[in-house]
């Protein structure tokens, strides 16, 4: 289904047909899509849902821009409130009289219809045309929550990828490097379909190609990283030391370094328009003595405008002790956090910045002994911290940084430049 929905020729066919049989109402309310073990066919799904409702004209193939599908849902919901203000008087004068951004959302939608019986959701559902009876060999029960199911299926508010991926940090985090759900992508074998966009000789429209394009190339960035960062982990060999149980690093990487903390040393009031501040400095020390000369000489390549990973590994009895290979790996490594950051500035041992160009020219270029990096941190990932670590749900995340990690200069972040 999918296949056809996101290829024009046949999109025109089968779009109309898959919203007139409630198709995703049926499949969500379905047990299979319910039990979370399930999470390739919710994700499968999740994609059907996108492009069903996709921002494109199946018979014109026109792509529509964000004032058109607005109106057109402005549109939806006026028909609803002219039948309910008509038909239902008593009962949905609340949800005829309201504005529009009051009642597109599914649980002002699902409150509304509440006081409604299982027949007058069926006349409901009857004069808005929608589909209420299918033949008998299709055993869907057409009960209550199945009627609201449809009417919230077609007339509450979905945000577009747009809104969506504004709403993302511009750097993973752990929970987008270690999501057991793509996680779990890597060890299918092929012989069962993968919820990925597919990049093929034809596309719905220009932001269809972006929307594939931007997905596949943070998978494929997101794996990169979380591959370089297991790397430098198991060649630090992180071990408990007993009786204090802190983390010691037993190993040693050349493109990683163990730290004290991270510093936040300037937060900045917010832009007009956003909740989360406009800029986030940090500040952490690296003491390069530690190191080989040659991996020594690498640290001091770092310039401005890079991107380190600041990792948080401790490790716990519950993640060493039996065996390793059926507990979750990364508690077996012992990562409690990873955050990512822009180096905006490099000191030297005196605290004197260093420019870019003049590493031929400047001794302090050539074996360092110290460094100091200042950060530009994710606001947003900040902001979300910080109210956790305010409410007491966590630790301060930026005090218990202890080890940052570089990748090599060459290597981007492709979701980053596409963002």
């Amino acid at each position: 289904m999918v296949d056809l929905q996101s290829q024009l020729p046949t999109r025109k066919y089968t779009n109309a047909l898959i919203i007139d049989l409630n198709v995703l109402v049926a499949v969500k309310l379905s047990p299979l899509y319910k039990d979370p073990k399930n999470q390739l066919f919710q994700d499968l799904v999740a994609q059907l849902d996108h492009y069903i409702h996709f921002a494109v004209n199946s018979y014109t193939s026109a792509p529509m821009s964000d004032n058109e599908m607005h109106e057109a849902h402005c549109r939806e919901l006026a028909v609803l409130q002219r039948i309910a203000i008509q038909h239902f008087k008593e009962k949905l004068t609340v949800l005829a009289l309201s504005n529009y951004a009051s009642i597109d959302k599914r649980d002002d939608l699902i409150e509304s219809l509440g006081d409604l019986t299982d027949e007058e959701l069926i006349n409901l559902c009857n004069l808005l045309h929608l589909r209420t009876s299918y033949p008998e060999g299709t055993k869907i029960p057409m009960d209550r929550s199945f009627f609201i199911e449809i009417l919230v299926e077609t007339f509450q508010r979905r945000e577009s990828f747009v809104e969506q991926a504004r709403k993302l940090t511009i750097y993973p985090n752990d929970k987008d490097l270690f999501n057991q759900r793509i996680l779990s992508y890597e060890s299918l074998s092929g012989s069962r379909p993968l919820p990925l966009p597919k990049l093929n000789l034809q596309y719905l429209t220009i932001p269809d190609f972006l929307y594939r394009a931007f997905l596949l190339s943070r998978y494929e960035s997101l794996y990169q990283v979380r591959s370089d960062i297991e790397d430098v982990l198991r060649r630090m060999k992180p071990q408990i030391q007993y009786p204090s149980g802190d983390t010691v690093f037993t190993g040693w990487s050349k493109m990683s370094i163990v730290v004290p903390k991270v510093s936040i040393m300037e937060i900045s009031p917010p832009k007009v328009g956003e909740d989360w501040p406009s800029m986030v400095r940090g500040e952490v020390y690296l003491d390069l003595e530690t190191l080989p000369l040659h991996a020594r000489k690498e640290w001091a390549q770092v310039k401005q405008d890079d991107v380190v990973f600041l990792l948080s590994v401790k490790l716990s009895d519950k993640a060493t002790n039996g065996d390793a290979a059926e507990q979750n790996y990364v508690k077996a490594l012992g990562i409690q956090c990873v955050r990512s950051a822009e180096i905006a500035q490099v000191l030297d041992d005196e605290g004197r910045p260093l420019r870019a160009g003049q590493e031929g020219l400047d001794g302090r270029y050539l074996v360092p002994r110290r460094r100091t990096l200042r950060l530009r941190l994710d606001a947003r990932q900040w902001k979300i911290d910080n109210a956790l670590s305010v409410a007491g749900k966590i630790e301060d995340v930026y005090d218990s940084i202890n080890v940052v990690v570089r990748r090599k200069s060459e290597v981007p972040l492709p979701f980053l430049c596409i963002v």
